[in-house]
């Protein structure tokens, strides 16, 4: 679950994870925690793509013995390009991630890049779809995910997502449940 708050029009801060998860084991239990914020450099114009920076770090707190979280703090940084097609938004996004390694020696390196599609429906619903893919290559890591997704515009300042997700590979998930709600912070203290 993702609760997200618009400060304006070009910055957004998150907080996340998974608020309950299952292992391939059988083990259950809350996810790590992940703080993010992310700015809009360049507005999106009939001549030039949109421009998305952002950072996030995932607070270890879930489990780590029963492979539930990485048990280290793991930073993030990501671009993301944002384009019209139509009436589709168009997504293509890379994320690097400088991650705590378990003996405490270094960092390890991680990869995720993804292009997504959104598109408007009829009324305040919109469709979602992405395919990503991750690798590590320090852990011999990798898996590649579809996701398929619906929102709804509560008002003009509430957003809900609901997704489902498949993961493909030997260290991927076989699938998630995925949830947001997204309010603008602007609005909740103009009240």
């Amino acid at each position: 679950m993702t609760l997200r708050w618009g400060a304006g029009e070009l910055t957004e801060f998150a907080v996340g994870g998974d608020v309950y998860k299952r292992n391939v084991g059988g083990a259950s239990g809350i996810g790590d925690v992940q703080l993010g914020v992310r700015h809009r450099v360049r507005e999106m114009t009939d001549d030039s793509a949109a421009m998305t920076l952002g950072w996030f770090s995932s607070l270890p707190i879930a489990s780590k013995s029963n492979n539930l979280g990485s048990g280290e703090l793991d930073i993030g940084f990501s671009l993301a390009r944002d384009h019209m097609r139509g009436l589709s938004t168009i997504t293509e996004f890379y994320q690097l991630d400088l991650l705590g390694e378990t003996d405490g020696r270094g960092l390890d390196t991680g990869h995720l890049a993804a292009i997504a599609i959104s598109r408007p429906l009829p009324g305040a619903i919109g469709f979602v779809g992405e395919l990503s893919g991750g690798w590590v290559p320090e852990r011999d890591y990798s898996a590649m995910h579809v996701l398929l997704a619906a929102t709804y515009a509560l008002d003009s300042w509430t957003l809900v997502d609901l997704g489902l997700r498949f993961g493909f590979g030997g260290d991927a998930e076989d699938w998630a449940v995925l949830v947001g709600i997204g309010r603008s912070l602007g609005r909740l203290l103009a009240r």
